[in-house]
């Protein structure tokens, strides 16, 4: 990890502590550190430190997985769904969400998201009614999200997480 070779974004004064002390090591040490790592600062140091940690990397999961994972189901939603299910956004309530390689999140689940984390509310594949959610958003990714033309991650969802 070399200082400068890329764009180092960080919101939380927490994170750009970590990542200040992490570039005044002497030169000769080898540090090995992950996002992960790095992403559990501001909850390490937060009122959300013994609260719920989940970790989804968005590149992992195909959309209609990553989609039931994060919202969760009721029973019959689809075939195979014998039994209600939370999401991760449900179960990590009063907790932390880190999203891993959210510049790989399909746009279909972007526009979920964002309407998510705007009412503060998900609402299950198959169900009528939504329900409340009180989480801290973390993401990274190794894309430029806001730099291409072409890119087709939603700028509004960008700017939200971006706080």
């Amino acid at each position: 990890m070399t200082r400068g070779t890329g764009p180092t974004h960080c919101d939380s004064t927490t994170s750009g502590t970590v990542i200040d002390r992490l570039w005044r090591l002497p030169s000769d040490w080898s540090v090995r550190s992950t996002r992960t790592d790095v992403s559990r600062a501001p909850r390490e140091s937060s009122k959300r430190a013994t609260a719920p940690w989940l970790h989804i990397n968005c590149a992992a999961l195909p959309e209609n997985l990553l989609e039931s994972e994060l919202f969760g189901y009721e029973r019959g939603a689809f075939s195979g769904a014998a039994q209600a299910k939370p999401g991760l956004l449900e179960n990590a309530s009063g907790g932390t969400v880190f999203l891993d390689e959210i510049g790989e999140m399909p746009p279909g689940i972007q526009a979920k998201l964002l309407l998510a984390i705007e009412r503060r509310e998900v609402t299950r594949l198959g169900a009528l009614k939504a329900r409340g959610f009180n989480v801290r958003f973390i993401s990274a990714t190794n894309r430029d999200l806001d730099g291409s033309p072409t890119n087709a991650f939603r700028a509004d969802l960008y700017f939200r997480l971006a706080g």
